[in-house]
């Protein structure tokens, strides 16, 4: 494959145009911090495009201009790419001409997005809409979130080179300083400064500039200090890092540089501030050296380097002795924040790493392996991660993983090891993002049954049932958690015949725990399953003793109960759920469900992101409590409905029938499938006739104004309003025709089969439109605001006519208003009010609830509306008083605590 050559100062990339062209994708994304070679790695783009013969367009930023306006420049020789060259405004249709009547393919190069205006950018994200598929783009950027990039990557088949990518691996490093600086490196020196510099050309770069002539002996004294010392490498830092960032932000990221790891708790009491999380975040975000660690307990990484020239800043800020007064501070807030393993660096220097570093180091260059192989850190990573996955520690397991995937070579190794990471990553995050690499993996599919739709991914294991049997455990799980136990049986009984022993074993528990479910209480199944051998993974033993509890045996029921405090100590968050779960259905089985243990496995469920089991744990809790005629029966069939609705369960397999239906007819749920259905807390969501609409398919700005258009249906949106929402920058006849597409396309996904001479549901009155929802629909927000109508209306009434209104308005906000939407001005401030009508309805339930002396409801409204407002004072007092109230002292205590750190965040004195 011809790549093009590289300029003699420099090293061509050919693991990186290798990896993007071997692909055949139409454009590549590059992104990654201030002197990681972005526009060195572009160039060679370009120049491998123009030896295909491409014609290629260059767009730069014209800085002469008030404006940061974007211009073009035509195709140029490769040696003339970064020359003066002649230039004309970049335009869609001087875009679409050139690439209409040129013999040759089109590519159009743009540097540094992030600096573009938002003019600028709009611009090229026309272009990327607008022009024919076979044009590709390059685009290069500090980071990702900006206009242009998502639309690339949403529109086109794009391959992302980011900070990992682009880091020079040790080969790539042997081979700059033999080919391009004729300065060849013994393997130990290629190691030493591979290491040293995390392959960050800049810094690369830097220590040859410095070191040319060199022995290698010296060489190698200048790497601890490449940073710290007055030179190049902090000219670099503080010109192109710091000098762009604000005093603020400075001001924490030197102030806390003797930490080893970036703990935004540590960090506030350490600086006395209160925004190191989100000033944290927006550091990660932007690629300004900061990368955040899996596990929110592990914090912020800084590089080696860039930590040292923090810390020489420090040191030359408040002096050496002060320097060690910080170090010995940071000690002593991080034995009393736990962080085990998160030492400070020894404050007799700032610069040099710590022994234990070095020891490693040592050890490692005993035996150097060859270019392009992994270094033995790398396994003791992966069995590291394996030893944690065993025992269901699963944050401590990526933390091990990204360790390794930092160490292994491109390969077949690297690739397994990034499939079993993003399934462990699926497991630990509430909200996993789906991924092409594993999604069909009977394991993450596992996952998704449990988060929500079992039936479709019952349907979708059947399709992709395979001969290990792993998708017919998935199939097992799914209708059992749709209520179907025979079809269960059958798919987890072609399961437990798989030849994979993790499978096998999995589906003979779960099938003979559905036996044991339905056994008599204190009798188990008449042929109980083998306890798992001593080799199996720690996870499957633990799910083993959990199941046993559901016989009901009293010992059974004792060492399960033990089993989830030892899951709770461990980390292991699934396997104390599991076996809290399998306590209370055990001890449900002998009529002594405990309402309180449940409504505990509910919160955590929601936590992990387990949606069916939390709405299958209120439908225990509904049908406990109308059995035993409790006052809340009616309350709690009502939440257990919208539960089971919310993640797809079907309504005819939750409710039995010999009981009433959960929801009464008149009820806002419904057991029948709504026309159209809209939801816009918590995540945006649209389907009809009880299907999911393909709304994802239309483009960004367009799911914006479908978004915009459901929020406010039933009420005429201004064509004015979609104009200055989202497309401010363009003329009023533009936008007008923005619009009119815009629509088109929503109507389509809206109504697919429509006939154009029937009324559509989103019609056009004047100058507005107006999305008309047929009978029988649902409006989250929409039911929210009827609910909060009536609460006010029967307010006067008394607290029992006020907690069935304000019942269903906190179970209508499930979350944020349109979280997808950002901090869109034409959102904000209705997320704001509604945010807070939230938060008084939940504190208005806890306080009508505390007249009628409910107290477990008391407490579970009042977590609620501290969930949406920490700060909100009323609630506070309505959750002690209720712990209080219920005879639970200790969760008192706690929530007193709780509240007292609350005061004094925001400054209040609590004696006051």
């Amino acid at each position: 494959m011809r790549t093009g050559s590289a300029e003699p100062w420099e090293l061509r990339r050919d693991r990186l145009l290798g990896a993007a062209y071997e692909a055949v994708v139409s454009s590549v994304v590059i992104t990654g911090e201030p002197g990681a070679g972005k526009t060195t790695l572009l160039s060679q783009f370009a120049r491998t495009l123009l030896m295909r013969g491409f014609e290629v367009c260059w767009g730069v930023v014209d800085r002469s201009a008030a404006t940061n306006r974007l211009a073009v420049v035509s195709s140029t020789p490769a040696r003339d790419l970064t020359g003066s060259r002649r230039r004309r405004s970049l335009s869609t249709e001087y875009l679409a001409t050139l690439a209409e009547n040129t013999a040759k393919p089109l590519a159009i190069v743009v540097d540094d997005v992030h600096l573009l205006t938002p003019g600028a950018q709009t611009a090229v994200s026309e272009l990327i809409h607008r022009l024919p598929a076979t044009v590709r783009f390059l685009l290069a950027g500090q980071f990702g979130a900006v206009e242009c990039i998502g639309d690339l990557r949403m529109m086109r088949e794009t391959t992302v080179l980011g900070t990992r990518e682009l880091r020079f691996r040790r080969h790539e490093v042997e081979q700059l300083f033999r080919d391009v600086y004729a300065e060849p490196l013994s393997k130990a020196e290629v190691h030493e400064v591979a290491w040293r510099t995390e392959g960050w050309i800049a810094a690369i770069h830097t220590f040859h500039s410095i070191t040319a002539g060199r022995s290698g002996a010296d060489r190698l004294r200048v790497l601890p200090t490449l940073a710290s010392a007055d030179g190049p490498l902090r000219e670099f830092l503080a010109a192109k890092v710091m000098a762009s960032l604000t005093d603020d932000v400075r001001s924490l990221l030197v102030g806390s540089s003797p930490l080893p790891v970036l703990h935004p708790t540590v960090c506030d009491q350490l600086l006395d501030r209160r925004d190191s999380d989100a000033v944290l975040r927006w550091l990660a975000g932007r690629n300004f050296f900061i990368t955040r660690l899996d596990s929110p307990a592990a914090g912020y990484r800084v590089p080696p380097l860039v930590r040292s020239y923090l810390q020489a800043e420090l040191t030359e800020l408040i002096g050496t002795e002060g320097f060690s007064d910080r170090c010995r501070q940071v000690g002593r807030l991080l034995a009393e924040s736990g962080l085990a393993g998160a030492e400070p660096e020894s404050s007799g220097s700032a610069s040099e790493p710590d022994a234990g570093m070095r020891r490693a180091s040592a050890v490692e260059l005993q035996a150097e392996p060859a270019a392009g192989e992994p270094r033995p850190d790398a396994w003791r990573r992966v069995a590291a991660a394996h030893g944690n996955l065993d025992r269901g520690r699963l944050a401590a397991a990526l933390a091990d993983y990204d360790a390794a995937l930092a160490e292994l070579p491109e390969g077949p190794a690297r690739r397994a090891c990034m499939v079993e990471r993003q399934l462990v990553h699926a497991w630990a995050s509430p909200d996993p993002v789906r991924t092409p690499l594993v999604d069909e993996h009977w394991a993450r599919m596992l996952r998704e049954a449990l988060r929500e739709r079992p039936a479709r991914v019952a349907e979708l294991a059947d399709a992709a049932d395979t001969a290990d049997g792993g998708h017919a455990l998935v199939g097992g799980v799914a209708e059992l958690l749709c209520g179907n136990q025979e079809r269960a049986r059958v798919r987890l009984d072609r399961a437990s015949r798989s030849a994979t022993p993790v499978i096998r074993q999995l589906a003979q528990l779960l099938r003979t725990a559905i036996d044991r479910s339905v056994q008599p209480p204190g009798r188990g199944p008449t042929d109980p399953v083998a306890e798992p051998a001593p080799t199996e993974p720690l996870w499957l033993c633990r799910l083993d003793r959990a199941a046993r509890a559901l016989s009901g045996d009293a010992e059974l029921l004792e060492r399960a109960e033990r089993l989830a405090l030892e899951c709770a100590e461990t980390g292991d968050r699934w396997g104390a759920l599991l076996a809290r779960l399998a306590v209370v259905i055990g001890r449900g089985a002998a009529g002594q469900l405990r309402h309180r243990s449940l409504l505990s496995c509910i919160e955590e469920a929601m936590a992990l992101g387990a949606g069916v089991i939390a709405a299958w744990a209120r439908v225990a809790l509904a049908r406990d409590a109308a059995q035993r005629g409790r006052p809340e029966a009616a309350r709690l069939r009502v939440e257990a409905d919208a539960a089971a609705a919310s993640v797809g369960i079907p309504l005819g397999m939750v409710v039995p029938a010999s009981t009433k239906p959960l929801t009464p007819p008149s009820a806002a749920w419904s057991a029948r499938s709504p026309a159209v259905s809209i939801r816009c807390f918590g995540r945006y969501e649209l389907s009809s006739g009880g299907q999911p609409l393909r709304w994802q398919a239309l483009r960004p700005r367009v799911r914006s104004v479908l978004r915009l258009i459901s929020l406010r249906a039933g009420h005429d949106v201004p064509v004015e309003t979609l104009h200055e929402a989202f497309w401010p920058q363009v003329s009023v006849e533009s936008a007008r025709r923005n619009v009119h597409v815009a629509v088109s396309m929503i109507r389509s996904i809206l109504e697919p089969g429509r006939d154009r001479a029937q009324r559509s549901m989103l019609e056009r009155r004047g100058d507005a439109y107006h999305l008309t929802l047929p009978r029988g629909s649902d409006h989250d927000v929409q039911r929210f605001g009827a609910a909060m109508a009536a609460w006010r209306r029967q307010r006067t009434s008394g607290p029992a006519a006020a907690v069935g209104p304000l019942r269903a308005a906190v179970a209508a906000y499930t979350g944020e208003l349109l979280p997808e939407d950002g901090a869109a001005e034409w959102l904000v401030e209705q997320r704001r009010s509604l945010r807070a009508e939230a938060v008084t309805a939940a504190t208005a339930l806890a306080a009508a609830l505390s007249l009628l002396s409910e107290q477990d409801g008391v407490v579970e409204a009042a977590q609620h509306a501290l969930r949406i407002d920490r700060f909100h004072d009323p609630a506070w007092r309505l959750l002690i008083e209720g712990y209080e109230r219920a005879g639970d002292s200790a969760a008192a205590r706690r929530a007193r605590t709780e509240y007292t750190e609350m005061l004094i965040d925001l400054g209040i004195d609590p004696i006051d």
